[in-house]
């Protein structure tokens, strides 16, 4: 029916064909939501997450292999995430994640990221590898000057997540298999 057709194409407009995440997109729609809606002094956790030697599984067992492993990290990834959590394929290899971090002198973000670490390095098979996770932290009143010009409310959120790619940056320049954290996190726990 029509209807189905358009609920295909919504999907197809938000959700990566490969993983089924959201999309840059979708992933831009729900993140507004939360900086539009949510309380000022909510803190926001971003993990960037890069897969360590998709390379050399495309290359030693084929692009098959390297997208078998893409999914298996995409599902762990979903699995370890709570409703209000949000996760996006950003490139070939690379995911970022947005949390809402609950009060307390832990890092929700950061212990995700150590976590998906863990149980990423822990599974077995051909194409089973590593990630490496760089972890930035800030508030939304950060975005409040933006959100009346969302073109600037984005180029805004942009430099959050450059943060945590900077971040992952150090993590990869370390051999990988690591969480770093961005500069600002300090200023958070």
């Amino acid at each position: 029916t029509f209807d189905r057709y358009v609920d295909e194409l919504a999907t197809l407009s938000e959700r990566d064909p490969l993983t089924h995440v959201l999309n840059r997109n979708g992933f831009w729609q729900q993140v507004k939501k939360i900086l539009l809606l949510s309380d000022p002094d909510k803190r926001i956790g971003i993990v960037y997450i890069d897969v360590d030697g998709l390379k050399q599984i495309n290359d030693k067992y084929g692009h098959e292999a390297g997208d078998v492993t893409i999914l298996e990290i995409s599902k762990t990834i979903i699995s370890s995430l709570r409703d209000r959590d949000i996760v996006t394929r950003i490139g070939g290899d690379e995911f970022v994640i947005v949390v809402e971090e609950l009060s307390g002198k832990r890092s929700t973000a950061y212990g995700l990221a150590k976590r998906l670490l863990r149980e990423i390095a822990g599974k077995k098979g051909k194409a089973s590898t590593t990630i490496s996770a760089g972890v930035h932290v800030t508030k939304v009143k950060t975005f409040a000057p933006y959100f009346t010009k969302e073109p600037k409310l984005k180029k805004e959120w942009e430099k959050a997540i450059k943060q945590a790619d900077d971040a992952l940056y150090v993590s990869k320049q370390a051999g990988g298999n690591l969480v770093s954290v961005s500069p600002e996190y300090s200023k958070y726990y």
